[in-house]
Formats: structure tokens, C-alpha cells, sequence
């Protein structure tokens, strides 16, 4: 398909979308959805297609890709169908812009699914990145939120010799002694001294999802939060993980800040909040 020619359909002068954008959507779109061409009829389901995007790919993904859609459905003059796809891009970017409107899981909400699903996750032969994605939710809504940035950088520790003194070098590590998990926080204060924050993992459920995560999934020991081939998790990975997973499984996506948002309405230790504030 020539992208210049889709580039420079009239309806591009609204979407914006540039000849990269319309490159890498192409290539997306043949592999996820095993396209040959994109001959209209082959784009017709178009509530099926949307959704299968949304359950895949984060927000801004899907509407980048629905963009492209109407583009190509523009350059095929299929007119009726590009309505179609219009109108789910209103709405799509209407829950992007509106999107506490649509967010409607409160943290409880968040727990009674938890504990819900917590024996099918850990008795079921449950793929490696769906066991992480609930891990994750789990971790963010019993524990602490901790920021994208925090999240990605947590070194993990399964020696039972080591002690608190040899996690002075990376800003967040994961102990676990004995099916036992402790973070150890650590960070600079106003005058430039190194300060060290503790957190025992407290929930008994999150306890035992680590202890399965590490037992059955783990394939890189440095890290608590990685790809299924081993990679340490980028904050994109993470983010785009916890949306698609809470679109899966509450209809609408959660972001981590809206977790943090929910999260300290409740109360909370004075460790737990310093944490919060610092990481």
C-alpha cells in the first residue's frame, strides 16, 4: 500500500498523522489482525476490530490505528465504513479526555476482584504475563503505589545471607528470607544523607504471589517486573500492562495515577505515605 498516498488524503489534514504513524500502524495491523491487504471488506467488523484493539494495545495506540483505518477507508472512497470507524474514534478519544468519567473501579472494587481471582491465578496454568499483570494490581492496590519509575528499577535479592547493609547501591530492592518479602527503600534527605526506608510486605496473598511468581514464572533473578523473554521491563511495558489488563477485566482502563489518586483516599501508615510521597 502506498503511504504516501494514504498520507495525503484529505481527512489526514484533521488526524495528523505522519507517514511513520501510517508505517508502523500497516505493519501492525497485517500482523495482529493477519491481514493480506486492507480491501474494505476486510475491515467491516468494526465493533470487533475496536475492541480487539482496545484489549490489546494501550489508549493512544488504538487510536493511532483507527486513524490509519479511516485513512485507508477514505483512499477506498468506502465511505459508510469510514463513518463507522469515525464515530468509534469519538468515542475512544472521548474516553481518553474523559477518562475518570469511564473509570468507574474504585479500589475495592480492585480488592474484591483480587480476592476473586487469587486461587485461579495461582492454581491454574495461567500464562507468564497475565500471573505478572495481576501481580502487579495486587502490589499497587495491598501495597504501595509506587511511581512507573520505581516500578521498573526494583532489584531483587534471594539470598537469605543478605542483609539490609548490602542494599545500599540501587534505589529499591525486594528481600524475600524465606517466602518472607521486605522492600528496602532508599533515598538522599535535604542534607545529602542516605536514608533507608523498610516495608514488610504485609498481605498474605501478595506474599504467596511472589512466592509462585519466583517459584513457577521468574526468568531474570535481578528483577522483580520483566518481559517474558527476560528483558527488565521499560515504564511503557508497565503502563501499557496495567490499562489493557483493567480494560480487560473492569471494561475500562486504570492508569497508575489513578490508582495513587484512589489509593490515598484511604488511610494509610505514616511509612506507607512517605513511600507513597518519595517513590
Amino acid at each position: 500500500m502506498n503511504i504516501n498516498l494514504i498520507s495525503n488524503q484529505k481527512s489526514n489534514i484533521t488526524l495528523q498523522l505522519s507517514k511513520t504513524d501510517i508505517e508502523n500502524t500497516l505493519k501492525r495491523l497485517k500482523r495482529v489482525l493477519k491481514l493480506k491487504d486492507f480491501e474494505p471488506m476486510n475491515l467491516e467488523d468494526v465493533e470487533n476490530i475496536t475492541e480487539y484493539l482496545l484489549n490489546k494495545y494501550s489508549i493512544n495506540t488504538t487510536i493511532c490505528t483507527i486513524k490509519t483505518l479511516i485513512l485507508i477507508l477514505e483512499y477506498y472512497s468506502a465511505i459508510q465504513l469510514k463513518a463507522e470507524y469515525e464515530d468509534q474514534l469519538e468515542c475512544i478519544i472521548d474516553m481518553k479526555v474523559n477518562h475518570k468519567l469511564y473509570s468507574k473501579a474504585s479500589i475495592n472494587d480492585i480488592k474484591d476482584f483480587i480476592n476473586n481471582r487469587y486461587l485461579y491465578f495461582l492454581g491454574n496454568d495461567v500464562s507468564f504475563t497475565k500471573f505478572r499483570h495481576f501481580l502487579l494490581l495486587s502490589l499497587l492496590v495491598f501495597e504501595i503505589p509506587i511511581r512507573y519509575s520505581s516500578l521498573t528499577n526494583i532489584n531483587y535479592r534471594y539470598h537469605s545471607f543478605v542483609e539490609e547493609n548490602d542494599c545500599l547501591f540501587h534505589p529499591i530492592y525486594l528481600l524475600n528470607r524465606n517466602n518472607e518479602f521486605v522492600f528496602i527503600y532508599n533515598y538522599y534527605d535535604k542534607n545529602n544523607n542516605k536514608v533507608q526506608l523498610k516495608h514488610k510486605v504485609e498481605n498474605q496473598k501478595v506474599r504467596m504471589l511472589l512466592k509462585h511468581y519466583y517459584a513457577k514464572y521468574a526468568n531474570n533473578l535481578n528483577y522483580l517486573f520483566t518481559t517474558s523473554g527476560g528483558k527488565k521491563c521499560t515504564e511503557s511495558n508497565i503502563a501499557n500492562s496495567l490499562s489493557n489488563f483493567c480494560r480487560q477485566n473492569f471494561r475500562f482502563p486504570l492508569s497508575l495515577g489513578d490508582i495513587r489518586n484512589e489509593w490515598i483516599k484511604y488511610p494509610q501508615s505514616n511509612l506507607k505515605i512517605n513511600i507513597y510521597d518519595k517513590f
